[in-house]
């Protein structure tokens, strides 16, 4: 028996994702970043304001509630959430983003899990700097965020 365990632990300590930090084949096979030129996008500078992120950030978690879900549409390649329930002076609200937005990127990063991009947009507290890829009415718009 304790054989069979050292040969299960040394297997796994060699070849388990979870031991050697890698996540999977889904990880490798998905592209992380946006690809160069497959989106051609308009670009919507913002000066926004570091204290009143913060401040509209620390706001009650039922305003800053957000609900992402993800869509699938048939020849598109990206990952993409769509928005709902963007409450009135909320941090979502704030940066501009509107109810049925859809969510491609962050930073160039392609956006797979919605707690990533919410996470996100809390980092934005601490950037200088920002960019969010969405498609609003069928257009896709580069939000460029310069926060100070």
């Amino acid at each position: 028996m304790r054989i069979f365990a050292a040969i299960v632990l040394i297997v796994c300590l060699s070849g388990c994702s979870i031991f050697n930090s890698k996540s999977g084949l889904e990880d490798e096979a998905r592209p992380l970043k946006v690809p160069e030129g497959s989106i051609s996008a308009t670009e919507v500078p913002q000066q926004i304001s570091r204290e009143k992120l913060i401040a509209n950030w620390n706001k009650p978690p039922r305003v800053n509630a957000l609900r992402m879900v993800e869509i699938y549409d048939r020849g598109q390649l990206l990952p993409r959430h769509r928005l709902f329930d963007i409450r009135s002076g909320s941090v979502y609200e704030l940066i501009g983003l509107k109810e049925r937005d859809i969510v491609i990127a962050a930073d160039d990063f392609l956006v797979y899990d919605a707690s990533k991009f919410i996470a996100f947009v809390q980092l934005m507290t601490q950037l200088p700097e920002a960019k969010i890829l969405i498609e609003r009415e069928g257009a896709a718009l580069m939000m460029k965020y310069k926060i100070e």
